[in-house]
């Protein structure tokens, strides 16, 4: 064999070897998520299964991680985790999820899945509003419990608002106290009303602001103003790129705004 297709066949060699590690990292046959709201935060258990020696996941900005089962180095929110046994669980804490105690919402960015599959716990008593995709619902009896399935993924955003029963026998107790003493106080007043008083008729909502986040609330506004362009309205918002991302990308799966690539930027248009 001449010298230098000896060393050009050494250099191709090398080079597979240097990139089957990076091309089968990221390959998971089985990936669950568990979320488990509790106190305003959210508790997230990840379990995968993969035949690859090292995968890298990316975490909410100021997840806490609690356990894993692997060595594993981070940088900011992204980790790197050795596989053992071709399996990874990992738990951590967050309160990004978690909005005005009612609102969960969470883009789930993860390596290319074969089988993902996300359950979702509400508090205990909660009920439930509204869920984006539609999940699939069972309960334990003191949890509503939503789950979702996918193949072939590797974006999944998830909305749900849902409300909390926080109150107790005390409090109970104290509204039909005051519905008491209030009942012959209405029945005076009324009374004394004029008759033929017309009520205000009350404007009706925008069908496009009910159930807005904060987050998304403000981009809705900044793009009433006139702003259109996505760096102008991190700009204008204050947003971390991510954050404003995550806000656009749920605005447009429910359908409020369109994104319109242009280069290298976006150009975020209202639908109305």
């Amino acid at each position: 064999m001449k010298p230098t297709l000896k060393i050009a066949l050494i250099l191709a060699l090398a080079l597979l070897f240097l990139f089957l590690p990076v091309a089968s990292a990221q390959s998971i046959k089985d990936f669950s998520i568990e979320i488990q709201i509790s106190n305003s935060k959210a508790l997230v258990n990840y379990n995968l299964e993969t035949s690859a020696e090292q995968i890298q996941l990316i975490l909410p900005e100021d997840a806490k991680i609690l356990e894993i089962s692997a060595n594993y180095t981070q940088e900011n929110n992204k980790i790197l985790a050795d596989v053992q046994d071709n399996k990874l669980a990992l738990s951590y804490e967050t309160e990004e999820f978690i909005e005005a105690n009612k609102y969960f919402t969470a883009d789930f960015q993860i390596p290319e899945t074969e089988n993902l599959a996300i359950r979702l716990i509400l508090p205990e008593q909660a009920t439930l509003e509204k869920a984006y995709p539609s999940p699939e619902l069972t309960s334990d009896g003191r949890h509503i419990i939503l789950d979702w399935k996918s193949q072939n993924t590797n974006d999944f955003p998830v909305f749900v608002i849902y409300n909390e029963k926080t109150g107790s026998l005390a409090w109970t107790l104290a509204i039909i106290a005051i519905i008491l003493i209030a009942i012959p106080l209405i029945i005076l007043l009324a009374k004394k009303r004029k008759p033929k008083i017309k009520a205000k008729a009350k404007k009706p909502k925008e069908a496009k602001e009910i159930h807005l986040l904060e987050s998304e609330n403000a981009v809705i506004k900044a793009l009433k103003e006139g702003i259109v362009w996505q760096k102008q309205i991190q700009l204008k918002t204050g947003f971390s790129k991510a954050k404003l991302s995550r806000t656009i990308r749920n605005l447009e799966a429910r359908k409020l705004v369109k994104r319109i690539p242009l280069g290298n930027t976006n150009k975020i248009k209202l639908i109305k």
